[in-house]
């Protein structure tokens, strides 16, 4: 038999355990105030909020936008057998009509702005010939309005920097479009501006859905272990408090929720409950030994509230840690779970007692429940198993690094945007049918700017005939690459081709190509949605063909499409930043509590067995470095931190009691005590987890499926390994 568990009961020292109806109403008046703030709360994944400020990559893009405003295309793309009909051909003047007009366009282009003045009417008495007009002009092929083969055609819709309504508005609007389509005429939209909006759809989407499932388990599995329907309440409110309030402070202060600070909500979630779940099944225990509820309170609160501060702590300084990246959506990670960390800790000694005061009943319950004493004998076991075969423990979680390491070894970066969409999401359906048929689906922007000397002369410009001449054999350089689909130049568009082009149409395309002072042009050029490596390559090439054609010319391969590229190694470039920051921060504030440096590395290797099997994990499943997966380490150390340090604040209180009353095996009394809360918060924490691997949204269902690892990983080392490192002091 374990040690007994009945301990002479002090005064209670912890908070009052009367209920206190005004604590209650004042944390409700909290979330209330938040509800504004939740309602104006955004998503936006800007690539701008993925770089450190200053980096070359935005000075870059400033310039380009300094020169010819923020730029940005959205392409309507159509394809089919009623395509080439009159009510097809009228369908797509409506779509450039009526495009041009849509919230954030700034010009609509397609076939009948490029071709209407020539013909006279529209539609085209004969849609066939026109077909191969169109097909056979280049102008009308760079800009990708039309393929090659005249299968396909698109309208492309110049768009400035949009928010996200304003984004909403103008899909919406090309939705409505799409709709109007003649029947024989298939339909999509394309561009870095609908990732963006897919993006946003998918937090949107994982935030409404797969949060509100994760609770729904958590109610489900507190509800089956405890046979009631009131006393999953405290930790469920505390969960919903913290939320509130730290997603309602995001909105009210205008900070948007973007794919790293949509993990807030899962990681807050089961932070609370965890420490909900706790707190209470230590006060149950307590009220089987017949104490009431005020004194059961009390004692709580004198044996845990070491725990519950030491382990906000760490967290919160873990977390907060990553507050010093450079990387503006990582460093918001960072504060915001700080934040949400030290909501969490705040309303344990707040709301909590208040709450199981109000739902803990009259008379004390002095029987446990199968599933207590269950995880009692749990306990018991395995701090037997772990004290007396410390050598086979130790070896057992060696083999799993062991293990481990050639997966971390294999770890691939995430190269793509595309990568962030199931295979058979409508993005990458949209882009594989826009590949297929050769039209680009986004574009680089490539600047070209001429010393200032150049410039003063009117007859070395890029818009003098000589200019204009060497920007057309540059474009024709560069169409030689089977990557690119075309490209836009100034000099296209003061060709007369196959039919010139309206007065109106050429002043305002130009204007977007080639600058006043003749010193800058920007030549688009069309591109698929291509990887990190490949985009980066090709832009480097750009760039080099282009000093080239142009010596002592400064030439720039910029645009929001290489810009959203680039984004995703920068944030992969934090992984290392990001992981080091939180063993620094947490190592220090161990260090702190313990006053030992032996100490604080016995209880630093149980915490850091889980982060190397999450990486060896992502090896393994072949889940690469992303815009998500790289903050998983992170995050499995600061869950993993709560456990033990629940563990340690109870074991340290055991020992001292124990050295007094002659008992020889504090660990294991401990863990009979503690096991239970670890293996429950721990089952919810993983099941939570692994209800968000099931988002059709890439990087958060694989930050949730390494997650669910690292916190059952975690478990393992706070049942086992812990133990036997202490059994060894």
């Amino acid at each position: 038999m374990g040690p007994r568990l009945a301990i002479a009961p002090p005064a209670p020292s912890g908070p009052r355990a009367r209920p206190r109806p005004f604590a209650i109403v004042l944390h409700l008046a909290l979330v209330a105030g938040a509800l504004p703030g939740l309602l104006a709360l955004a998503s936006d994944n800007a690539p701008e909020r993925f770089f450190p400020r200053g980096a070359p990559e935005l000075a870059a893009q400033r310039r380009l936008e300094e020169s010819f405003g923020p730029f940005d295309a959205v392409r309507l793309t159509a394809a089919g057998p009623g395509l080439w009909t009159p009510e097809g051909l009228a369908w797509l003047r409506r779509v450039e009509r009526e495009g041009q007009g849509l919230p954030g366009a700034r010009a609509g282009a397609g076939l009948f702005r490029r071709f209407r003045p020539a013909l006279g009417s529209w539609p085209p008495p004969d849609p066939r010939a026109f077909r191969e007009l169109a097909a056979a002009d280049p102008l009308s092929r760079a800009a990708g309005w039309v393929s090659a083969d005249g299968e396909a055609v698109s309208v492309l819709l110049a768009v400035g920097e949009l928010g996200f309504a304003e984004r909403r508005d103008l899909f919406a609007g090309l939705e409505r479009l799409r709709g109007l389509a003649p029947a024989g005429i298939e339909s999509w939209v394309t561009g870095l501006p609908a990732l963006a909006r897919a993006l946003d759809r998918e937090v949107v989407d994982f935030g409404a859905r797969y949060v509100p499932l994760v609770a729904l388990l958590a109610l489900a599995l507190l509800v089956g272990c405890l046979r009631s329907l009131s006393q999953p309440i405290p930790a469920l409110a505390l969960a919903v408090f913290s939320e509130a309030l730290l997603f309602g402070a995001m909105g009210y202060v205008g900070s948007p929720v973007t794919v790293a600070t949509a993990l807030l909500a899962p990681v807050v979630l089961v932070l609370s409950v965890a420490t909900g779940v706790h707190l209470q099944l230590r006060f149950r225990q307590h009220r089987q030994r017949g104490l009431d509820a005020e004194r059961a309170i009390g004692e709580t609160w004198r044996e845990r509230r070491w725990s519950v501060l030491a382990s906000g702590a760490t967290t919160l300084v873990g977390f907060g840690s990553v507050a010093v990246s450079p990387v503006p959506a990582v460093r918001a990670f960072g504060l915001w779970a700080a934040l949400g960390v030290a909501l969490v800790t705040t309303a344990a000694f707040t709301l909590l007692p208040a709450l199981l005061a109000a739902t803990s009943g009259g008379a004390a319950r002095s029987t446990e429940l199968p599933f207590e004493s269950g995880l009692r004998r749990l306990g018991r076991w395995a701090g037997e198993l772990s004290t007396r075969r410390r050598g086979a423990v130790f070896g057992l979680f060696a083999l799993v690094l062991v293990a481990a390491a050639p997966g971390a070894a294999r770890l691939a970066r995430e190269t793509g945007l595309v990568g962030y969409f199931r295979p058979e999401h409508p993005v990458r359906a949209a882009l594989a049918a826009t590949a297929e048929r050769g039209l680009p689906a986004a574009s680089v922007e490539l600047l070209i700017e001429l010393p200032r000397r150049a410039g003063a002369d009117p007859e070395a410009g890029l818009g003098s005939p000589a200019g204009l001449a060497r920007l057309a054999r540059l474009a024709d350089a560069l169409a030689a690459n089977p990557r690119v689909r075309g490209v836009l130049t100034p000099a296209l568009l003061t060709d007369a081709v196959a039919a010139p082009p309206s007065p109106t149409f050429l002043r305002v395309t130009r204007a977007l190509l080639l600058a006043e002072d003749g010193r800058r042009a920007r030549l688009v050029v069309g591109v698929p949605m291509l990887g990190h490596p490949e985009a980066g390559e090709l832009t480097r090439w750009l760039e080099a063909e282009a000093a080239k054609a142009f010596p002592g010319a400064r030439a720039t391969a910029g645009g929001r499409y290489p810009l959203a590229v680039a984004a995703q190694a920068t944030v992969n470039r934090t992984l290392l930043l990001a992981l080091g920051i939180t063993l620094v921060g947490v190592s220090a504030v161990f260090f702190a509590l313990l006053r030992s440096g032996r100490e604080t590395v016995r209880v630093l290797i149980p915490n850091l067995w889980p982060v190397a099997v999450v990486f060896g994990a992502m090896g393994w499943l072949g889940i690469p470095l992303g815009a998500t997966s790289v903050m998983v380490g992170a995050i499995v150390l600061g869950l993993s931190v709560d456990d033990t340090l629940h563990f340690y604040g109870h074991y340290r209180r055991r020992g001292r009691e124990g050295e007094r009353s002659g008992e020889r095996a504090p660990v294991v009394a401990t863990l009979e005590v503690t096991a239970g809360a670890q293996a429950l918060s721990s089952a919810m924490l993983a099941a939570g987890f692994a209800v968000c691997a099931l988002s059709g949204f890439v990087p958060l269902a694989e930050a949730g499926t390494l997650m669910a690892i690292g916190v059952v990983a975690a478990l393992a080392a706070d049942l086992f390994l812990l133990p036997a490192l202490l059994a060894g002091r």
